[in-house]
């Protein structure tokens, strides 16, 4: 398909408004016609210079990441911005995918656990109109009947 709109277009002088004309002969759109041009141009075969090369890279970005994990603890977060600030072009996702194939990820957080403790309660609350009362007393006390 664009083999053959490919050959018309180089044969007349109108090559644009013949790409329109020829997608829509064809019944393509000229999105498509572009993306399969595109794609088509591209070479399909990684070189084993290229593979090479990556790999090259990606060792020297483990001995980075390690070489900041020593004098920090940082996340994958943290990590991906001192690598970005010292001009290496790097994804998030790399450096999560990395720390977790180098086993230095810090473990995270605990979250907060709520206490309900009487005496917890009252020292957060001492503004509170339990007037420094335990809840049990202030919800036995509100409810006896008022005096006249």
């Amino acid at each position: 398909m664009t083999q053959l709109i490919n050959q018309v277009v180089s044969e007349t002088p109108t090559g644009a408004r013949a790409i329109k004309e020829l997608s829509a002969a064809v019944g393509v759109s000229r999105a498509t016609y572009y993306r399969q041009r595109q794609r088509l141009s591209q070479p399909l075969v990684d070189t084993a210079a290229e593979a090479e090369l990556r790999q090259t890279i990606q060792a020297e970005l483990r001995q980075t990441i390690q070489q900041i994990a020593l004098t920090t603890r940082y996340g994958y977060r943290p990590m991906t911005a001192a690598l970005q600030r010292r001009g290496l072009v790097v994804n998030r996702k790399r450096v999560l995918r990395l720390m977790r194939e180098e086993q230095l990820l810090c473990r995270p957080r605990r979250g907060f656990v709520v206490t309900t403790n009487e005496d917890v309660y009252n020292q957060q609350r001492l503004h509170s109109a339990l007037g420094y009362r335990p809840p049990v007393e202030f919800e036995q006390l509100s409810h006896q009947p008022l005096l006249a």
